[in-house]
């Protein structure tokens, strides 16, 4: 039967809605890397129940907590998090990207790398009995550095011995192909993977380069207008899906900050994706002439369907 490892517990995939495939539920990012600051620390536990709360209000069934080791993360308060709402919440395993390593990441050897996230997998993350339910791993801008590729090989190795799900951090959308080059040279089954950050660089023929290697491609910027109008993603949206492609998008906000959340003030929320962007997908794929039931479909598929296929284990 196929399962969604979450931090309670498997439960059969089935049981699985609408789904974000990477967001950050608590995160105290180290504060030794240059980007750091204030508006990052997302430690409220009540106010991050709220916002889940409020997911939960549109239809909300799954979280991916994309808050690896190297960021700051806390597996207790999220478990908090996921008792108190009720909502299915997957733990992660691996590691972001250099400029947030600690030194004995930084230095470790890939052997070691590799143990920890198994310990992640099989045990429990951070000592706890909450096992990851997905893997991680990330690259810089427009290259690998020698941590980040010990990093990724250790994770990918992870990922050939246990089945998780693999989904990556590509630095403004850049070094995805690279990526897919080293996961297969590592032996990873592609079509357990997906490619971060891409609506960061939404260039339609590079992402159907992506696509032609079986990956599920991330959009999960959506909504910050600062990189982006999301017209530029509804229209690359509508692109992959008649280039064949609409069982192999995921989407998720990546809504790292208190100024993105509801619940600390802030916006669109949680609630943006699934309430308002895949309804316009929805609506401007009827614009273009796909009949409404199809156009529908899309939307589930979107919200539902690929995730849930790209988190599901035997």
């Amino acid at each position: 039967m196929a399962i969604v490892r979450t931090l309670l517990g498997d439960v059969p995939a089935s049981s699985i809605g609408i789904t974000y495939y990477h967001e950050h539920i608590v995160a105290q990012p180290p504060r030794f890397f240059d980007l750091w600051e204030p508006d990052l620390v997302l430690d409220d536990v009540d106010s991050i129940a709220r916002e889940v709360a409020d997911f939960q209000g549109i239809g909300g069934s799954c979280i991916v907590d994309g808050t690896a080791v190297d960021y700051g993360r806390n597996i207790p308060a999220t478990v908090e998090v996921a008792r108190r709402t009720g909502c299915y919440i997957v733990g992660t395993a691996g590691y972001n990207k250099a400029p947030y390593f600690a030194p004995e990441i930084e230095q470790a050897s890939l052997e070691q790398l590799q143990a920890w996230v198994e310990r992640d997998c099989r045990d429990g993350i951070d000592g706890t009995p909450h096992r990851a339910g997905a893997l991680k791993l990330g690259t810089s801008y427009y290259h690998m550095t020698p941590s980040e590729e010990r990093a990724a090989r250790a994770v990918c190795r992870v990922q050939r011995a246990t089945g998780l799900p693999l989904y990556t951090h590509t630095e403004a959308g850049t070094f995805a192909l690279e990526q897919l080059d080293l996961l297969a040279e590592e032996g990873v089954e592609l079509e357990h993977v997906c490619i971060g950050h891409l609506d960061r660089n939404p260039d339609g023929w590079y992402l159907r380069q992506i696509a032609k290697r079986g990956v599920f491609i991330g959009f999960d910027q959506i909504s910050k207008i600062k990189y982006f109008p999301d017209q530029v993603r509804v229209e690359r949206i509508i692109e992959l899906v008649e280039a064949g492609y609409g069982r192999r998008i995921l989407l998720s906000g990546d809504m790292a900050r208190r100024s993105y959340l509801r619940a600390y003030g802030g916006g669109p929320g949680y609630r943006y994706i699934a309430g308002t962007f895949v309804p316009r997908v929805v609506a401007q794929l009827c614009e273009a002439g796909h009949p409404p039931s199809e156009a529908e479909q899309v939307g589930e598929d979107l919200l539902i369907n690929n995730p849930r296929a790209f988190l599901s284990i035997e």
